[in-house]
């Protein structure tokens, strides 16, 4: 399938950044991702130093600080 015209990644750009016909924005989804991405990386550095720990039962997964 192809994309719309105007759409998609920046020809030799990121792919997090949409060209608009000449114009580049970011795109949400993709700084999202890195968001979400950054926040696991923490929380798991934090389980691994014993300052949080997964609660049971919790679906997605809760952690509480200890």
């Amino acid at each position: 399938m192809t994309q719309p015209s105007g759409t998609g990644p920046a020809p030799g750009g990121s792919p997090g950044v949409i060209d608009h016909g000449g114009v580049r924005s970011i795109d949400p989804y993709a700084s999202r991702n890195v968001a979400v991405s950054g926040a696991e990386t923490h929380l798991r550095r934090l389980v691994r130093l014993g300052h949080a720990e997964a609660v049971p039962g919790g679906d997605p997964v809760t952690y509480i600080a200890v």
